[in-house]
């Protein structure tokens, strides 16, 4: 079984572009820009448990709760400061993901003004990188010029084509004798932060709108929406606005929902989240991020809806530090997922993604792994999954048709 859910083609919908960085990759640059990282959350190790197949791989070697996620993402971007350090993360993801047979993958990001080459890498800082009049850059010379937040987009958007067609450049000269899969289709997700303010919000909304409206070069891999980031921080209610505007422009829309819990009692907290779980849930975006931890009454709602959830295996059990009490085995703590057994008994739409594969020492097989172990899912459940999986792609019909055509082809094999 091993061996045939490493060959499988797979469909990723839930990875966030800089929680797919390689910790090689985060130390490199680090030590280019002179950054200290926190000795609490990244320790240099080799190897690569998320390389490895052997039974570590099913152990929560590196803690990874809620809040040191944030921590982490909020040391991640002084390494990731410029554009050409945006491609190389972008690049390096996109292989990383090919590398396990992922055929289909949306990616998102929240926009950001980078500089357009690091200071830290050169020796004349933005000498040579400054505006167009010469007594401008003698006054700036030291503070780098920022890209536009299209200029970030761009970036992402023209590695994958880069990627894609490099992708088709090895598949014809290799001509192996056997049917390979397909290469990789990458598509992009503009995402909202909710710890940053509503204008943001809508700024980041019309972007993605500019992209596919007026980009004919690469605005058709721009796909849809997303609304991620601490989820304690203000409430959905504040951000609908900018996603109806989203809804109107036909951009799809997936929301994070239910990280924290949310029960409708007199606890202050708990009631905030469960009434933005609820507000969520009535707006009905297409597809759901984790939902981990509605209440009964909302997952009712969730069941008639039937809208999609981006289930994410690894990333849920360690957040919830589900495997804290089984010596962190993540397939103990699999067996604690507060939803996910249901959702496979009922048959309700999921996909099974990795949510942040740097960060948690994951990759797409290893998810597929660690789910049939614990559930015991035979090969034919994993390939529905997948294919209902495709169902769920923001892309255009034909593209799904093609790519589910070609899984099936696959699955065949």
């Amino acid at each position: 079984m091993e061996e045939a859910i490493e060959k499988l083609p797979k469909v990723e919908l839930h990875a966030h572009l800089n929680g797919c960085i390689r910790e090689s990759t985060l130390f490199d640059l680090a030590k280019e820009r002179s950054v200290t990282l926190s000795h609490q959350h990244f320790h240099h190790h080799e190897p690569n448990a998320a390389d490895d197949d052997d039974s570590p791989l099913f152990y929560n070697v590196r803690p990874r709760s809620l809040q040191d996620c944030f921590d982490i993402f909020a040391e991640i971007p002084k390494c990731v400061d410029d554009l050409i350090s945006l491609r190389r993360i972008t690049l390096e993801a996109l292989e990383d993901f090919a590398k396990h047979n992922v055929v289909y993958l949306e990616l998102r990001s929240t926009p950001k003004q980078l500089c357009f080459q690091s200071t830290a890498t050169t020796k004349t800082g933005a000498q040579g990188q400054g505006g167009d009049g010469s007594g401008e850059q003698e006054n700036n010379e030291n503070k780098p010029r920022l890209a536009s937040k299209k200029d970030y987009c761009h970036v992402i958007l023209k590695a994958m084509e880069d990627f894609e067609k490099q992708q088709q450049q090895n598949q014809h000269h290799q001509k192996q004798v056997e049917p390979r899969l397909p290469t990789m289709t990458c598509r992009f997700l503009v995402a909202v932060d909710r710890s940053h303010s509503k204008e943001a919000a809508m700024e980041h909304i019309e972007l993605a709108k500019d992209l596919v409206q007026s980009d004919d070069e690469y605005g058709y891999r721009v796909v849809g929406v997303d609304i991620g980031g601490n989820p304690t921080k203000n409430h959905f209610h504040d951000f609908r606005p900018a996603f109806e505007v989203a809804r109107e422009a036909g951009l799809k829309i997936t929301l994070h929902c239910a990280e924290v819990a949310c029960h409708e009692n007199n606890d202050p907290s708990n009631r905030v989240a469960y009434d933005e779980a609820k507000s969520i849930l009535e707006f009905a975006p297409d597809r759901l991020g984790h939902a981990l931890l509605l209440p009964p009454s909302l997952q009712s709602i969730l069941q008639k809806a039937k809208i999609p959830v981006e289930s994410c295996p690894t990333s849920n059990v360690m957040t919830l530090e589900l495997a804290k009490d089984f010596h962190g085995s993540l397939m103990d703590g699999m067996k604690q997922h507060p939803q996910l057994p249901q959702w496979l008994e009922s048959n309700h739409p999921i996909s099974i993604n990795t949510d942040d594969p740097g960060v948690f020492d994951t990759n797409p097989t290893k998810e597929w792994r660690l789910v049939q172990e614990t559930y015991g899912l035979s090969l034919e459940r994993i390939q529905q999954v997948l294919l209902e999986s495709m169902d769920q792609a923001f892309c255009d019909t034909a593209t799904k048709e093609r790519i589910k055509a070609q899984m099936n082809l696959a699955f065949e094999r």
